[in-house]
């Protein structure tokens, strides 16, 4: 995996890190599971975030655009069932969709066009709703980002600092092998197995991922 590929080139005006809003987590309803909210919402807020700003949302209408639609998926996800025709990967785009369309229709006064069969406004099914294909083709793309991304934080807390500066300079930023040993004041033979045991390490957390989007 090209380590410049996953790192976020978009993140227009958002720190590194998102921090989940209050009112969100109270919204949820689901104090006693805040952390896996948390954990949710900063695997997913980027995703969320550049496909509405690709819709034509605001900076501010893009960030109530995450807010509204982690919120949907509080309110449906007991009820979704993995079947390999209605992934969440699917369902998420949709809702996505959705809810930007919402806040064009709020923002017009002659309104935007309903997605076909969305049902009511932001509240579609997870067998209803046309995506423009070329968000599709994006999304698919930044979804596997967006969990390389996640897999990459997961690591960093996982294995030690030095270690993970080592795969940090190494792969992520693309720096030359005896560079990265001459800056940490390590052998070059440790920096090639620190890259090869962090990259299944990773390799291993974004297949996790895959089969657990949430």
């Amino acid at each position: 995996m090209e380590g410049r590929a996953v790192k976020d080139q978009n993140s227009q005006s958002y720190d590194d890190e998102l921090p989940t809003r209050a009112s969100l987590l109270t919204r949820l309803g689901r104090t006693e599971d805040d952390a896996s909210w948390r954990e949710f919402f900063e695997r997913y807020w980027r995703l969320i975030y550049q496909a509405a700003l690709r819709e034509g949302l605001s900076d501010a209408d893009a960030q109530d655009v995450v807010q509204e639609v982690v919120l949907q998926v509080s309110r449906q996800i007991g009820s979704f069932r993995y079947d390999p025709k209605r992934s969440f990967k699917g369902w998420l785009l949709r809702t996505t969709h959705w809810k930007v369309m919402d806040v064009h229709r709020r923002r017009s006064r002659s309104g935007v066009i309903e997605p076909a069969d969305a049902g009511s406004a932001g509240e579609g099914t997870l067998e209803s709703g046309v995506v423009p294909p070329e968000l599709e083709a994006r999304w698919e793309a930044e979804w596997e980002q967006s969990l390389a991304h996640s897999a990459i934080a997961s690591l960093r807390q996982t294995v030690s600092a030095e270690h993970f500066q080592i795969y940090d300079l190494l792969v992520l930023q693309g720096r030359p092998a005896g560079e990265v040993a001459s800056v940490l004041g390590v052998n070059i033979a440790s920096v090639y197995v620190v890259k090869h045991r962090l990259g299944k390490m990773l390799r291993a957390e974004i297949e996790r991922l895959k089969e657990h989007p949430v």
